[in-house]
């Protein structure tokens, strides 16, 4: 049909164009929402401004695929006509890695997302999904400029061993256990995991090898069955060594 279509406006020009784009051939019957998670199929449709009996002919879809992405949990959009009556909306939403806690600054206040790629995206609002570790302590680990985290801070650090959680997916250590990654005032990191109340110190850089010692530390405790007499794991002990204190009994 789209073959047909460009035939026919080669071959006529403005004219035939004019004839098609006010026939009832093309009017827009069926809309699709592809790829959505987050974000409701009539939400998408609102933003793209469209509405079913358009002639898809006069259909901007550069215009609707930018009203599209303007939704904060839509990361890039795909507008495709189907001819001869239908529009497809294929969406790719960010999807979250952790939360980030911002208190006391000037421009942002209460919990945001921040994905992946450490770009913070959206408001943590009521409703939406709250099982995801949470980042405090952060400063200026922004660019001035927009919403997106610096790499070689704290934040992008914490960010690091967040990804190598989720990508490893080891049972000793699933991202759903970590509740917070809290940034010192030395720009040090500590973690607290959900069942768990003694803090381990990753302090800074080396994350890969800190994640693979704490995997081992944190297998060999649960293992031997003394994790209640853990008071704090040290990754920040030494370069080549994990201190794990125990509780005074």
């Amino acid at each position: 049909m789209c073959m047909v279509v460009t035939l026919l406006l080669g071959c006529s020009g403005y004219g035939a164009y004019r004839v098609l784009a006010g026939s009832d051939i093309f009017k827009l019957v069926t809309i699709s929402v592809q790829g959505n998670r987050m974000v409701e199929d009539q939400a998408v449709i609102d933003l793209a401004g469209i509405e079913r009996g358009m002639n898809l002919l006069r259909l901007d879809v550069d215009q609707v695929s930018k009203r599209i992405a303007g939704h904060p949990w839509i990361d890039a959009v795909t507008v495709v006509r189907s001819w001869p009556s239908a529009l497809v909306l294929t969406v790719q939403e960010h999807r979250p890695l952790a939360m980030i806690n911002f208190e006391g600054r000037d421009n942002l206040s209460g919990l945001y997302y921040v994905d992946s790629d450490g770009e913070v995206f959206a408001r943590v609002v009521s409703g939406y999904e709250l099982d995801f570790p949470v980042l405090t302590g952060i400063q200026d680990d922004l660019e001035q400029d927009g919403m997106q985290i610096v790499p070689g801070t704290p934040a992008a650090q914490a960010l690091d061993f967040l990804r190598l959680v989720a990508r490893r997916g080891n049972p000793v250590l699933p991202v759903q256990v970590i509740s917070e990654i809290h940034v010192t005032p030395e720009q040090e990191l500590v973690m607290y995991l959900v069942d768990r109340p003694f803090p381990i110190y990753l302090g800074s850089g080396r994350m890969r090898t800190k994640y693979a010692r704490l995997v081992k530390i944190l297998d060999r405790l649960y293992q031997k069955k003394t994790m209640e007499q853990v008071a704090e794991i040290r990754m920040d002990y030494d370069e080549n060594k994990v201190l794990v204190a125990k509780m005074e009994l």
